[in-house]
C-alpha cells in the first residue's frame, strides 16, 4: 500500500467540502474553522462548533476532500481528533468517514460516541428518514449477522484514553473481503477495521480493534470520498465547540483524474511573426508544477517543432510561436498537459499572414574597380546623382554592371 498522504493538516480548509444532513428540523448549524492565534496566524488544527439549540435528527456533517479520493475500495483513511468540553457532555463528536459516495449521500463513519466510547456506524446524509440519518444498516459481524450497538460488535470501550487532553488517531481501513467473508455474507464489498492509536501503532490500552463486514456499494470513481466527521445531538447554548480536528491523511492508491487544460482562441500573425500564447492547466491530484506540457503543429513546414517555445512553470504556461521564415498558411497547434497517466489536449488554429518582403539592394565593387548592382524579391531599379531626383534605369537586369567612370550614383529598387 502506498505511504499515508496528508490530506489536510489543520491549518487550512483547502479543497475540503461539505455535506451534511438533508434534514434539519431545528434549523441548526454545525461548521469546520480554522483555529488561528491572535486571529492571524493558523495553529495547526481546525475546529469543529454547533449553533442553534435544536435538530432533529442527529446533525451530521463530514468535510471531504476533493482533492484526493480513493481509487479503489483497499484504502485507510485516518485523522487525529480530540474533543472538547465537560467530562459529561456526549452530545457532540467527532471523527473520520469514508466509503463515503458524494451522489449519494452514504458514507462509514467512526466516531466517538454517547458512552465515551469509539463506534463504527453507516451515515445517510441525504436521506429522508430521520432513522436512516444514523445506523448500522450495511454492517454486519464476521459471521454474516447484522452488526449491533454494543461494546462486543460496533462500538468499543474508551480504555485508558482521556477524551479531552490527547490527540488519539482514529484511523478506519477499506480491505478486500477474504473467503471466508464472501462466504459469511452475500454480496459483500469490504472488510472494515476500525482502531484508535496512541502513538505509531500501538493501540490505546482498553480499547478494541472493530472489524465489521459491509455490504454498501463501493462509490463509483470520483464520486469516492473521505473526510473529517461529526455530529450534533442535543440542546446546547448556541456557539458550542465540538472537536479538534488535524492532519487527515489517506493510505491507498488514488483515483486520477486527468490533468485540466484551458481552452485556446484562434490567432492570426503576419509572415515571420512570433507570438505568445498563456497555457492555463491545473489538476485534482497533482500540484501544477509537476504537469508536463508539449505542443505539436499539423503544418511543421509553416510553425516546425523549434518554431514552439514552452517556457514558465506551475498553473500558468507561456507558448512563443514563431513562424518559419517567408512561409504563410494555417497550422492547427495542440497542446497537451499530461501528469504522467492522463493527459488532456486542446487546439487552436494559428493563421500566417502573406507580406511582401522589401527587396534587398547590394553594390559590390570588383577588385577592378568595376561596380555590380545586384537586387532580389523583384522591382525596379532607379538611379540618382543628388538623392533628390530619381530616374529608372531602362531595360537592366539583375545583376547590372555600372559604369564607374560616371559621378557618384545612387541606386534604390521600387516594388512595382
Amino acid at each position: 500500500m502506498a505511504k499515508p498522504v496528508v490530506v489536510n493538516a489543520g491549518k487550512n480548509l483547502d479543497d475540503l467540502a461539505k455535506i451534511e444532513n438533508k434534514i434539519n428540523e431545528g434549523d441548526a448549524e454545525i461548521d469546520l474553522r480554522v483555529v488561528m492565534r491572535n486571529g492571524r496566524w493558523p495553529i495547526g488544527y481546525l475546529e469543529m462548533i454547533q449553533a442553534g439549540k435544536f435538530t432533529n435528527p442527529a446533525l451530521c456533517a463530514a468535510w471531504h476532500s476533493d482533492r484526493y479520493q480513493p481509487g479503489t475500495g483497499v484504502y485507510t483513511v485516518s485523522a487525529e481528533v480530540m474533543l472538547i468540553g465537560a467530562e459529561d457532555v456526549y452530545d457532540g463528536v467527532g471523527g473520520v468517514i469514508g466509503w463515503l459516495d458524494s451522489e449519494s449521500g452514504v458514507g462509514i463513519s467512526f466516531a466517538f460516541n454517547y458512552y465515551d466510547g469509539f463506534q463504527v456506524g453507516t451515515v445517510s446524509f441525504l436521506a429522508d428518514d430521520t432513522d436512516a440519518n444514523r445506523s448500522l444498516d450495511g454492517l454486519f459481524e464476521l459471521d454474516g449477522s447484522p452488526a449491533r450497538a454494543a461494546t462486543d460488535s460496533a462500538w468499543s470501550v474508551k480504555g485508558s484514553h482521556d477524551s479531552f487532553s490527547s490527540w488519539p488517531r482514529m484511523e478506519l481501513t477499506f480491505s478486500s473481503p477474504t473467503e471466508e467473508d464472501m462466504a459469511a455474507l452475500e454480496g459483500v464489498t469490504a472488510r472494515i477495521s476500525a482502531s484508535v492509536f496512541k502513538t505509531g501503532k500501538k493501540i490505546i490500552e482498553g480499547t478494541r480493534e472493530i472489524v465489521l463486514l459491509t455490504n454498501l456499494p463501493i462509490p463509483e470513481g470520483n464520486k469516492h470520498r473521505i473526510g473529517y466527521f461529526g455530529y450534533w445531538d442535543s440542546i446546547w447554548d448556541e456557539g458550542n465547540k465540538i472537536a479538534f480536528f488535524k492532519n487527515l491523511k489517506i493510505e491507498g492508491e488514488q483515483h486520477n483524474l486527468p490533468p485540466t487544460i484551458e481552452p485556446i482562441g484562434d490567432f492570426t500573425i503576419n509572415e515571420n511573426g512570433t507570438k505568445e500564447v498563456v497555457v492555463l492547466i491545473d489538476d485534482v491530484e497533482l500540484h501544477s508544477t509537476r504537469l508536463k506540457v508539449s505542443a505539436k503543429s499539423s503544418n511543421p513546414a509553416l510553425v516546425p517543432t523549434e518554431g514552439i517555445d514552452i517556457t514558465s512553470s506551475g498553473s500558468k504556461r507561456t507558448l512563443t510561436i514563431s513562424s518559419a521564415a517567408d512561409v504563410f498558411g494555417e497550422t492547427v497547434i495542440t497542446v497537451t498537459v499530461s501528469d504522467g497517466a492522463k493527459q488532456a489536449s486542446t487546439a487552436f488554429t494559428l493563421t500566417v499572414n502573406e507580406v511582401n518582403d522589401p527587396p534587398v539592394l547590394s553594390i559590390v565593387r570588383s577588385g577592378e574597380g568595376k561596380l555590380t548592382v545586384e537586387w532580389a524579391d523583384g522591382g525596379a531599379l532607379q538611379s540618382s546623382d543628388n538623392l533628390k531626383t530619381w530616374r529608372s534605369v531602362e531595360n537592366v537586369a539583375s545583376p547590372f554592371a555600372a559604369d564607374p567612370a560616371e559621378a557618384r550614383k545612387y541606386f534604390r529598387v521600387i516594388l512595382e
